[in-house]
């Protein structure tokens, strides 16, 4: 993967094109550049492969504030730690920092270069502080690890990422499926809709990561340009455009069998700012897609059968429809079932079983098990018009 970024300001006192220079460029090239792992803790340490000719100077930004750490310049501060020398890096093809090594932000106190959770960037150049650019890599910091009792960083929120990075990506999100996705402004007004597909194609993106490809089948606004998404367990990342290298328009948040909630971030080479929350779930049509009804709106005598004794003689049950909705209705109390409901929800087509499941959500459509004596949503012959239970 290679892609470029044109930046006009590598830092606030920089000159600008229209001062007589022209943008640096930085290239996203991991024969040059890669940062590893793609997240990280309090306890690992981040590893930088060299390439040929990758330069003489390296930095480390922190995106959300616009943060920088000169680890390996020319002319350093007297106070200013140093990774290792230029001649040092210029040779050097694989580089460790450990999270704790600490430097100094301009006038800023000695502290550690991965100080809080967020998105950094490295970058490497033969002159950090000029138009000549170089290559530039990305990784994630999500704070202290699990086990670091004594750590100050213990935030919740990185605490909570590393957890959810450890469980099960929820069924829900599978390649082919598709979802529906609202994003909302400051003002928690609906900015955006999106349609799209899920897909297990790789995404050419300017960041480091497993990034897969999205395709927009529809939106009320122009808002994405060949979107992809990356899952970290039941974190998601969801990059709405990836037409641009460091103006990221993203949406970072956390899956459930339910859907998805997070945030919209748009961040760039001078920081980032959130711009509301974004809600997702799968479509509808998609989930239900199936033969159409077989029956439709009105009251009908269903069959009640038992899974492991389907001769066994059991009672007639009153099914009322509306549309996808049902509830079934005992009229008289019986051994199996007592007076009343016995059962209620949405009609949904179980597409891997092939048969009708009365649901309370849209992810039934995608349970593991259904029917029989399993965990899962019972299941209701439409046209032979039994409602099976254990």
């Amino acid at each position: 993967m290679k892609s470029a970024l044109i930046a006009a300001l590598l830092f606030s006192g920089q000159a600008i094109d229209g001062d007589g220079y022209e943008p640096a460029e930085w290239f996203t090239d991991q024969r040059v550049l890669a940062c590893a792992p793609a997240t990280l803790s309090s306890k690992d340490t981040l590893v930088l492969t060299l390439g040929p000719a990758h330069g003489r100077e390296l930095a480390i930004r922190r995106v959300a504030d616009n943060t920088w750490y000169f680890l390996v310049v020319s002319s350093p501060a007297d106070d200013e730690p140093q990774l290792m020398t230029p001649d040092e890096f210029f040779i050097a093809a694989r580089v460790k920092i450990p999270a704790t090594f600490e430097a100094r932000t301009s006038g800023g106190p000695l502290e550690p270069v991965l100080n809080r959770p967020g998105r950094y960037e490295a970058y490497v150049s033969d002159v950090l502080e000029s138009e000549v650019g170089g290559h530039v890599c990305r990784f994630d910091y999500v704070g202290a690890s699990r086990d670091d009792s004594s750590s100050t960083e213990a935030k919740p929120e990185a605490l909570r990422y590393e957890r959810l990075a450890a469980e099960r990506t929820p069924s829900i999100w599978q390649a082919g499926s598709t979802w529906e996705l609202e994003v909302y402004d400051s003002k928690d007004q609906v900015a955006t809709s999106i349609s799209f597909k899920i897909t297990d194609e790789p995404a050419d993106t300017c960041m480091s990561g497993d990034w897969k490809k999205l395709l927009t089948l529809r939106e009320n606004k122009p808002t994405t340009r060949n979107p992809a998404y990356m899952l970290a367990g039941r974190n998601l990342s969801i990059l709405l455009s990836t037409g641009l290298c460091d103006a990221y328009d993203e949406l970072q948040g956390e899956l459930d069998a339910r859907g998805f909630e997070g945030r919209r971030v748009l961040s760039g080479l001078f920081g980032g700012a959130d711009q509301g929350k974004a809600l997702g779930k799968p479509s509808l049509e998609a989930a239900m897609l199936a033969p159409s009804l077989p029956l439709q709106s009105g009251e009908y005598i269903f069959q009640h059968r038992f899974y492991e004794h389907p001769g066994l003689p059991s009672i007639r049950v009153t099914a009322s429809i509306s549309g996808r909705h049902i509830v079934l209705n005992n009229e008289i109390a019986s051994g199996a079932f007592p007076k009343g409901i016995i059962a209620e929800g949405t009609l949904i087509w179980h597409k891997a079983s092939g048969e009708w499941i009365i649901g309370q959500d849209v992810p039934d459509g995608d349970a593991d098990e259904v029917g029989g004596c399993s965990d899962g949503p019972e299941v209701v012959d439409l046209r032979e018009r039994i409602y099976w239970t254990c």
